[in-house]
């Protein structure tokens, strides 16, 4: 079994617009408030391979839902498809709260789907065994550390 791992992160806002605009999501400010992964949302900026190329290709901000059946990221195939989950997809994704969680197969090939979010180990084949997100109304103040 691997490292457990925790982190408290917050955003000051999240907005996500109507059909019309498909969905897309818009991140406010964010800070980690404890635990030691930064924000995925933004995408991969910390693995040591990962540019600014590689940067922009896995932000979510301002990304329209992707599903199986409605494929809306920069992808040339279709993430959802690939990720086995509906999701804010760029060119897929850095991280992913919304996929089913996986363990390796017999002979240790990883599928490329999993709860992710790539800043607690700087790889994608790692999926989360649980997460959790809240809402909580503007000036609402909670923590969890």
């Amino acid at each position: 079994m691997g490292t457990p791992y925790f982190t408290f992160f917050q955003l000051e806002s999240l907005f996500i617009s109507d059909e019309n605009d498909l969905f897309r999501l818009r991140l406010g400010r964010s800070k980690v408030e404890c635990g030691s992964a930064p924000d995925s949302l933004r995408g991969d900026s910390y693995s040591s391979n990962y540019n600014a190329r590689n940067i922009a290709k896995t932000n979510h901000d301002g990304m329209f839902f992707s599903a199986w059946d409605s494929d809306n990221d920069y992808f040339s195939g279709n993430c959802a498809e690939i990720e086995k989950s509906g999701w804010w997809f760029n060119r897929c994704s850095a991280a992913n709260l919304n996929a089913p969680m996986w363990n390796s197969s017999e002979n240790g090939i990883y599928p490329p789907d999993g709860v992710n979010w790539q800043s607690f180990s700087g790889l994608q084949n790692q999926s989360l065994i649980e997460t959790e997100l809240s809402l909580l109304p503007t000036g609402a103040h909670f923590s969890f550390c």
